[in-house]
């Protein structure tokens, strides 16, 4: 029910109506009288009357009506006449000429509720309190307009206000009945708040029961694909292991990673596993871009999936790199150190890894500057090993193609973070053992650039010691021992002339005749001191190459070193001779202009290796004694072959024989060599009858006495002059016997055979098989 404010203000429009027709009238009754605002007064009157009236009474005139009082009027009789708002006006106007007049606002306030502008009416009620504060009427007001805006405890509170000012006995009935009313009604919503309570904690619990509900559904769904998702990945790990690690199996293993995904498609390791399996798939030397393409794209939503696992990043820069899209490697490896610097296998450690896996593919430019970039996060002694390793596949791999320039280099660098750097001759030894003989060369000359200066000349030996050991190639061998006497000391040496020797035996051996001619005659330059070596290498040069001319200057230099060596005179008197004009047995000026082809025996390589190991001292460097001394054996004793009946000598031909050799059967009947040697035999036999008779004569100067000596001197020096005679004598018929036998005894050089220059060929008739030393 609403509160009967409507009766408060009749009761003050009733009490207000009556007084103004007493007031226009004016008139005093007594001692009381009513003004024109319509209040009553009693009293003396103040204000002198303008007109008296009769013994009856005074007639009272009123004064002239103040400021807003027609304004005030005005608004009343709009009121009366139900027009509110047009009465709120006029009261408003009254208000401004006539301020802080509570009639005046009492009446706005009135107004403003019954034209339902409550929120008005409830500030000007405000204003009537603060001019009245006991204003219970003004107060109620307020709770009503309150209560009609729906606010019911603040019109509750301005209601129990009201009863504690000044009302009337009717006001304040209708007061608390106005208050009953609300507590009821604040009762019901109270009520009805809490049954919303009620009802939304049932629904809330409802809601609650069926998202339980649905999250046990829920629950039941994901357990069962998570136990279908464990059973299929079971079935694929079993179904990946079976395969075989080739990549026909990688590619198997990529196929059911794909058909995994494709039911899986939220599982970032399973991503980083198929690129895994797609680059292990891929051919170092022969990439699959479409399959490193696939790797990197499922690498990519990998870490699109997990951005926080370092590991992905890892195999996107695999694949990168094996892409040779190194600067995105690069840019991907960087952004991993710096986001996963903190972590024990962070960005650098993986970074490492991608370093290590890219030489895979022969990316080693990516590799090292992925090895930069972790050196410059962790420090460069962490990676000392990784760059070692780099530099050691850089030189494997370069190996392998047959490149000992680039893989010397990639050794050299290798020296400079690993002190057992040149111990890498075995890969050329096991290259060359195993048949790969451009591995071997390439891994040797790798050692050779990477070695000092100053230790160059071992690092070569080495290679050619493997040449020897390992290869059946001569052209090998002569390349390498070019290489080493280059590098040996200047000036000339015994050693050098074998080594010189030693290669253009092989040569000669090898069928490559003007080659073998050519370092024949360096071998004159290097100044051996041994005669016996230039006898045979003019030997060679003579019968073997066809040469005579050559071959003089070497007897001629054997002479110079020693004047009585028979062989040297006897060897350059036949030479002399094959050049004499209108000699039978001349050899053709064509022919020494080319010299004929002889038969290669095989395993010219293995007594290349004797030969250099009989050279060497305790210490492997060759010493020149030594080395004379295995030219002697060489020369003159020969090589004999196990199984053969005929020696093996430098050059590929049977040993001459020496002044000493026993002549032949067809040599010994010959008529002219026996008179020859019968002169040689008289003139040995009175050589040594001279010498018999210097050496008394010199006897018998130490013991004669100091007068005879003069006499005794005189007959020493005639012993002297006779036993040089006789020698010379005696050295002359030596040569001239020796000169017969090699005029008969030489056989002339024979045709190339069908094994001449291929070492893999069947030996020649009488020829001791191969060997490799």
């Amino acid at each position: 029910m609403k509160p009967r404010s409507s009766m408060i203000v009749l009761a003050i429009a009733l009490t207000i109506g009556a007084a103004p027709s007493l007031a226009q009238q004016g008139v005093r009754v007594g001692n009381c009288w009513t003004d024109y605002s319509g209040r009553n007064h009693c009293g003396p009157d103040t204000t002198p009357p303008r007109v008296r009236g009769g013994s009856g009474g005074t007639t009272y005139v009123p004064p002239p009506p103040a400021p807003g009082m027609v304004e005030f009027k005005r608004g009343k009789d709009l009121f009366n006449a139900g027009r509110y708002v047009d009465a709120i006006a006029a009261f408003q106007q009254a208000d401004r000429l006539r301020p802080n007049d509570a009639n005046i606002l009492d009446w706005l306030a009135e107004s403003s509720r019954r034209a339902e502008r409550h929120r008005e009416a409830i500030e000007y009620g405000r204003r009537v309190l603060q001019i009245n504060p006991r204003d219970g009427r003004a107060a109620g007001g307020i709770g009503y307009s309150h209560y009609q805006l729906g606010d019911l405890k603040s019109a509750l509170a301005f209601y129990q206000q009201a009863l504690q000012l000044d009302l009337t006995s009717a006001d304040r009935t209708i007061t608390q009945s106005s208050i009953a009313n609300i507590k009821q009604e604040l009762l019901r919503e109270t009520v009805k708040v809490q049954e919303k309570t009620a009802q939304q904690a049932i629904a809330a619990q409802i809601r609650k029961l069926e998202d339980a509900q649905q999250s046990l559904d829920r629950s039941m769904a994901a357990m069962h694909a998570a136990r279908q998702a464990f059973v299929d990945q079971g079935s694929l790990f079993r179904s990946m292991n079976d395969l075989p690690d080739s990549r026909d199996g990688e590619l198997k293993r990529a196929t059911l990673l794909r058909a995994y995904l494709k039911k899986y498609p939220n599982q970032p390791g399973k991503w980083d596993r198929l690129a895994e399996v797609l680059l292990k798939a891929t051919v170092a030397d022969r990439p699959a871009a479409a399959e490193i393409n696939e790797a990197i794209a499922a690498a990519r939503r990998a870490i699109a999936l997990k951005p926080d696992e370092a590991a992905f990043y890892r195999t996107l820069i695999i694949g990168l790199a094996a892409a040779k899209q190194g600067d995105e490697a690069i840019a991907y490896a960087r952004v991993a150190t710096q986001k996963f610097k903190d972590k024990d296998f962070g960005g650098a450690f993986q970074a490492k890894i991608a370093a290590f896996e890219v030489r895979k593919w022969g990316r080693f430019a990516e590799a090292e500057r992925l090895l930069d970039l972790v050196a410059s996060t962790v420090g460069p002694e962490k990676v000392r090993d990784d760059r070692a390793g780099l530099r050691h596949a850089t030189f494997l791999a370069a190996i392998t193609k047959g490149d000992g320039v680039t893989a010397g280099n990639a050794l050299a660098a290798l020296c400079k973070v690993q002190a057992t750097c040149l111990d890498q001759g075995h890969y050329g030894e096991l290259a060359l053992r195993d048949g790969r003989p451009d591995e071997g060369k390439a891994a040797y000359l790798a050692v050779v650039v990477a070695t000092p200066p100053e230790k160059r000349l071992a690092a070569v030996a080495q290679f050619r010691d493997a040449i020897l050991k390992y290869s059946n190639n001569p052209a090998d061998y002569a390349e390498v021992q070019s290489a080493y006497i280059g590098l040996m000391p200047p000036g000339p040496s015994d050693a050098k002339a074998i080594e010189q020797a030693k290669l253009g035996y092989v040569l000669l051996r090898a069928g490559q005749q003007q080659q073998a001619a050519a370092e024949f005659k360096k071998a004159l330059t290097h100044d051996s001191t041994d005669p016996a070596f230039y006898v045979r290498t003019g030997d060679i040069l003579r019968r073997s190459l066809a040469e005579p001319a050559e071959a003089i200057r070497f007897y001629e230099r054997a002479l110079q070193l020693d004047p009585n060596d028979v062989a040297a005179a006897a060897r350059l008197a036949a030479a002399r001779q094959t050049l004499a004009p209108g000699n039978p047995g001349r050899t053709p000026d064509a022919a020494q202009k080319r010299p004929p082809p002889v038969a290669t025996q095989p395993g010219a390589l293995g007594e290349a290796g004797a030969l250099s190991r009989a050279s060497r001292g305790a210490d492997g460097k060759i010493d020149p004694r030594m080395a004379a001394q295995a030219a002697r054996d060489a020369f003159d004793g020969g090589m004999v072959k196990v199984g053969s009946a005929t020696p093996v000598v430098l050059g590929g031909m049977p040993p001459a024989a020496s002044p000493s050799a026993a002549p032949s059967e067809h040599l010994q009947k010959d008529p002219k060599w026996q008179v020859l040697k019968a002169v040689e035999e008289k003139l040995e036999s009175r050589a040594a009858e001279v010498e018999q008779g210097l050496a008394e004569a010199e006897r018998k100067l130490e013991t004669a006495p100091p007068a005879e000596k003069p006499k005794v001197q005189v007959e020493v020096v005639k012993q002297r002059d006779q036993v040089t005679k006789v020698r010379a004598e005696l050295q002359m018929a030596k040569v001239q016997t020796e000169s017969y036998r090699l005029s008969v005894e030489e056989q002339p050089v024979p045709a190339v055979e069908a094994s001449a220059g291929n070492p893999e060929a069947p030996p020649a008739s009488g020829s001791p098989p191969p060997r490799m030393e």
